[in-house]
């Protein structure tokens, strides 16, 4: 609103204000500024905050999951709701139960300040409840006799959790030895703002390949399909019709040559095997046409997805996710699918089908191969299964080691100033160059696996 001149603000939207200060300017800023005894007290004020501390002086909380508003209320009216708001504060007390050792006289306030937060969460928790005007005067003798008893029900209820911790900070002595296993894991992952790539173990799943065939087309792949079987089908017809001409009877009467009906008997067999090699010759051309045009559609498909997605994640993504393993993704992975797929696919369907129609061109020639090629086929299986997991969780493997080069490198770039000022360059080059031979090492195993 404007009023002489003078801009009048009415609606404040403030985003956590008071998580880049200390404990007693962000007590002082909520007090005098913020809260409902403060310079705005008469403004609309929206304050996103992580203090839950300060909620029982909000007019009204709104509690989001996923994006959506899941509950909103006053804070005495959630908490009777004994619903996730309820639970969210005795998840988060719990967890800030060993961060309040401070010896600022601030900070103690803020702690007492939670204290009586978890006594009204656990009264609300349980049958009956008491409303935060009561409890913020509750004496000392209630808040011991409560926080025993709500260590007895922490002991019962939440034995399998990381830690179990009270407000009152006592020991306690169940299942030690798990529970400080579990412990350490849980401040390995909570420490950590990025985890390390980890690659996939097993077979390639059904959906990866289904989506890829899926961005080919449905249609076209089917297509594809059955013009690699059209070029083999007309090669084994090529081959069976050319014993059938050299095994004729009639033409092998040589004492025939110059009759007419010799003469017409080559033509015969000539023409049928000119047109098995020109269905041959357009099966193969429109198999290479319709594979590769559709295999460099779809991995143009797929990195605009890909982009799509990048460029609509939260911030969050991009504080978590490092940038050398994005831009692994966009380069190798996508040269992957833009050069590698189709030479890998056109080598497989070769060979498969390659050795698909040798297999029935001698079986129908030599029945008795087929006594043969049972345990062929079971050693053949056999080796596939030593071989395929290997080869393939090397090339996993040297995929995941490619990004801490990335990453590495793009970071060294960006930072060129600051590693001259210390003159840390050659600890810089250093550490690129064990990345780099980490990666080479198993790039060379993957490829020398592969001959």
């Amino acid at each position: 609103m404007i009023s002489n001149g003078t801009l009048y603000l009415n609606i404040y939207l403030l985003d956590d204000p008071l998580s880049a200060v200390d404990s007693h300017v962000g007590k002082d800023l909520f007090n005098n500024v913020i809260g409902p005894e403060g310079l705005l007290r008469k403004k609309t004020r929206f304050l996103v905050t992580h203090g839950v501390h300060w909620l029982p002086k909000a007019d009204v909380v709104i509690v989001m999951e996923d994006g959506v508003i899941s509950e909103m209320g006053t804070y005495d009216e959630l908490l009777y709701r004994k619903g996730a708001f309820a639970e969210f504060l005795k998840t988060v007390l719990l967890h800030e139960a060993e961060t309040d050792d401070s010896e600022d006289p601030e900070g103690c306030k803020i702690a007492k300040m939670k204290d009586d937060l978890w006594e009204q969460v656990e009264n609300a928790m349980s049958d009956g409840y008491v409303s935060s005007d009561v409890m913020m005067f509750d004496g000392l003798s209630r808040r011991q006799s409560m926080r025993k008893q709500s260590k007895r029900d922490l002991e019962s209820s939440f034995s399998d959790r990381s830690t179990i911790s009270t407000r009152s900070r006592f020991d306690t002595s169940v299942t030690k030895e798990k529970l400080q296993t579990k412990q350490e894991d849980s401040d390995k992952r909570f420490g950590q703002l990025t985890t390390v790539e980890q690659s996939q173990e097993g077979a390639i799943k059904f959906d990866v390949i289904w989506t890829y065939v899926k961005e080919i087309g449905i249609i076209y792949s089917f297509l594809i399909f059955i013009f690699i079987c059209g070029y083999y089908g007309g090669n084994m017809g090529g081959n069976f019709w050319l014993t059938f001409w050299t095994e004729d009877e009639y033409l092998q009467n040589m004492t025939l040559v110059d009759t007419p009906e010799y003469y017409d008997g080559n033509i015969y067999y000539l023409l049928i095997y000119t047109l098995l090699g020109v269905i041959q010759g357009a099966c193969l051309l429109l198999f290479g046409l319709v594979a590769f045009f559709r295999m460099a559609t779809a991995g143009g498909q797929l990195h605009a997805k890909m982009l799509r997605c990048i460029l609509r994640s939260p911030m969050s993504f991009f504080d978590t996710t490092p940038v050398g393993r994005m831009m692994n993704r966009f380069s190798f992975d996508i040269d992957v699918l833009d050069d590698r797929m189709p030479r890998i696919f056109r080598l497989w369907s070769f060979m498969f089908f390659g050795l698909l129609s040798i297999v029935i061109v001698i079986s129908v020639n030599t029945p008795t191969f087929m006594i043969a090629l049972v345990p062929i086929g079971i050693l053949y299986v056999l080796i596939l299964k030593f071989y395929l997991p290997t080869a393939r969780q090397l090339k996993r493997i040297e995929s995941v080691t490619r990004s801490p080069v990335f990453n590495h490198f793009s970071e060294t770039i960006a930072g060129a100033s600051v590693i001259r000022a210390f003159r840390c360059g050659d600890r810089f080059i250093e550490e690129c160059a064990r990345r780099v031979n980490k990666n080479c090492s198993f790039f060379y195993a993957a490829n020398t696996s592969a001959r």
